[in-house]
């Protein structure tokens, strides 16, 4: 109470000296400047506090997140991060996948960052990897399997993406493709080993593809216990299945809190942890990887998610200063003309059209070979189809129904060796043979058909044996080769024309190649995209060794009869076989400047060493040091291009 009547006494002096009286009763003049402080705007009070609360919600975040460990350290966590990759927002509207939109940035290079990490340990048969996380983020999971499968795509992979997330299964555009669903594989009934594989693999033929070489399987309709469904055989028999067309089956398990991604990854036996930035912790991934130690997966590694990828693009980071020449600055990526995949892709398209006993008749009408009121009026069954087509070539004139035949052939070929699992037009065993090895050898080795015999083949499955078998006699004898042996006179006319035509029907892009020794010793078609470092592996081994065992075993005969001109034809042919061979494990190695892949718009750090092609720079990028090595049967490249190749490195 003193204290407070004190203050009294002073505000009464102050207020009197405002008005100008003296402690003694004399006026004195006035202070007329006010002692106080003006308030402050009410506006500025609120952006001065919500900047405040601004500032101590970041203290807290970061103190909690610090709190929680922070998982991104590598040595946080009891496995190897393979790579940290910005998490993108799912895609709504029909569409190629992201990864191959003009969409880029960190996220990309990371996910190629992350393919390169996995590649040894996903290089097998049958191999199968797992997507799941320490708590439960869908989108994340399902966008990191999509872009992940494409990259491996784009490397010549086929990929089945299988989204096995029931606890949060996704809806995006990439996923949105209809049957079948896991839910319609789960669904299965119960039957022996060979019928429940047959159903499956009827279910697979209709997997729809969203970009060459990428197939999806959506989750559908969740079962009364998802744990239970992908526990039973129909589960096992679709990874099967699937391991034996595909090169690797990416499946999305979910969260790992749920029972039902637990079986996943136990079915699967390999995994990746994905790990969210502010979600996830070094306690709880630890204690995941303890668990699935235990239940003996194979626990490939972890992927760091954080942010978004616009918030990370290029365009923030520091750029060097381009200081190459004006004609170097003049040749631009093929990456600027990635093409851009219909959504859902047509499970019939190859790599052009007229690979259909349909465009045959409509070729041969054109060619006023079949008339066309008979093509007008043809029944849509093929066998019906092929028996006019068989009519119209027998009664007419061969030189006007060569061009009809011979652009079928190429057409179908085209098909055939760019089959992807689920196409329509190729039948499920050409199918097999493509997706397992890539390659098709124009003559036959060991047990590899050649291409006259897969052609045939195809014929067959399309209209019958009988009907089959007569309609390749006539391409034959159309296509001037000897109808007693029909097989023989179709590989004679691919190894001379196929090439040629291919790349004239692909605008100088061919996606199948055609390698050959320089007399064509060794022939062989291959499927650009799929041609790795395992399947050159697999040519050197299944192919041309074997080829070499035969020859050397008839110059063993022929030294033994003294036959002395067999003896020098046939190690003539045996140089050239082993100059073919080291041209192949040249290119594997890059271990010349002619072996080497160069793409003269990228610095000298970020080519690629030895046989590592990125397909999204185009085939002609990737085909040079093949023709530098004299690998193809005709040349694809200018001298030009070429130089421009060598000179760059």
């Amino acid at each position: 109470q003193r204290r407070l009547d004190l203050l009294s006494l002073d505000y009464e002096r102050l207020a009197l000296r405002t008005l100008g009286v003296a402690s003694g009763g004399r006026l004195e003049p006035a202070i007329l400047s006010d002692l106080s402080q003006e308030p402050s705007s009410p506006l500025e009070n609120g952006v001065m506090g919500l900047l405040g609360g601004f500032g101590l919600a970041l203290a807290s975040v970061a103190f909690i997140a610090r709190a929680r460990g922070e998982y991104r350290l590598p040595e946080d966590l009891p496995i190897p991060v393979l790579a940290e990759v910005p998490s993108r927002k799912p895609s709504t509207m029909p569409g190629p996948p992201w990864y191959d939109t003009t969409s880029g940035g960190y996220r990309k290079q990371s996910i190629q960052a992350l393919r390169n990490a996995l590649e040894g340990a996903v290089d097998s048969e049958r191999a199968a990897l797992a997507i799941l996380s320490d708590r439960v983020d869908g989108p994340t999971n399902h966008a990191l399997a999509i872009d992940l499968g494409t990259a491996f795509a784009i490397a010549g992979r086929a990929v089945l993406v299988v989204d096995a997330d029931y606890e949060e299964p996704d809806t995006s555009s990439e996923f949105s493709v209809g049957e079948p669903t896991l839910s319609t594989f789960l669904s299965l009934p119960l039957a022996s080993a060979e019928m429940l594989t047959d159903s499956v693999s009827e279910l697979l033929d209709r997997a729809v593809h969203i970009r060459p070489d990428l197939a999806v399987i959506p989750a559908g309709p969740s079962p009364s216990s998802p744990a239970d469904s992908v526990a039973g055989s129909q589960f096992r028999a679709l990874l099967e299945a699937a391991g034996e067309r595909f090169d690797l089956v990416v499946v999305v398990a979910g969260s790992s809190k749920t029972p039902a991604a637990q079986v996943v990854t136990q079915r699967v036996g390999r995994a990746v942890i994905t790990a969210v930035q502010g979600r996830s912790t070094s306690s709880s991934v630890g204690a995941l990887v303890g668990d699935l130690v235990q239940q003996r997966v194979d626990v490939l590694g972890a992927v760091g998610i954080h942010g978004w990828d616009r918030k990370l693009s290029l365009s923030s980071l520091s750029v060097k200063r381009d200081d190459r020449s004006d004609r170097e600055n003049l040749v631009s990526s093929p990456t600027d003309r990635l093409r851009r995949y219909p959504f859902p892709t047509s499970k019939t398209s190859g790599v052009l059209s007229n690979g259909t006993m349909q465009d045959l008749v409509n070729g041969l009408a054109s060619a006023e070979v079949m008339s066309r009121q008979d093509s007008g009026s043809s029944s849509a069954r093929p066998d019906a189809l092929g028996e006019e087509v068989l009519e119209a070539i027998e009664r007419s004139d061969d030189e006007r129904a060569y061009s009809p035949v011979a652009n079928y052939v190429v057409a179908r070929i085209e098909d055939m060796m760019t089959a992807v699992a689920g196409q329509a037009k190729v039948s499920s065993g050409t199918i097999d043979v493509i997706l397992r090895y890539g390659f098709i050898p124009l003559t036959t080795v060991a047990d590899h058909l050649s291409i006259g015999d897969q052609l045939v083949h195809e014929l067959s499955a399309e209209l019958g044996d009988g009907l089959g078998q007569r309609l390749a006699r006539a391409f034959a004898h159309v296509l001037g080769g000897d109808v007693r042996e029909p097989v023989l006179a179709l590989n004679d006319w691919i190894s001379r024309e196929f090439f040629l035509r291919h790349i004239e029907r692909t605008g100088g892009e061919p996606e199948v190649w055609h390698l050959t020794s320089d007399h064509g010793i060794v022939q062989l078609l291959v499927s650009a995209r799929r041609l790795d470092q395992s399947r050159i592996e697999r040519i050197n081994v299944e192919i041309v060794r074997r080829i070499l065992d035969y020859y050397q075993r008839a110059l063993k005969e022929a030294r033994e009869s003294m036959d002395y001109d067999a003896i020098q034809a046939i190690e003539e042919k045996l140089r050239e076989i082993h100059l073919f061979e080291i041209s192949l494990g040249m290119l594997q190695a890059g271990s010349s400047e002619e072996a080497r892949l160069v793409y003269p718009w990228r610095s000298s750090d970020r080519q690629p060493h030895g046989w590592n092609p990125v397909w999204s720079e185009g085939i002609r990028a990737n085909i040079a040091p093949l023709q530098r090595l004299g690998l193809l049967a005709a040349p694809v490249l200018s001298e030009e291009e070429l130089l421009l190749g060598q000179t760059t490195t």
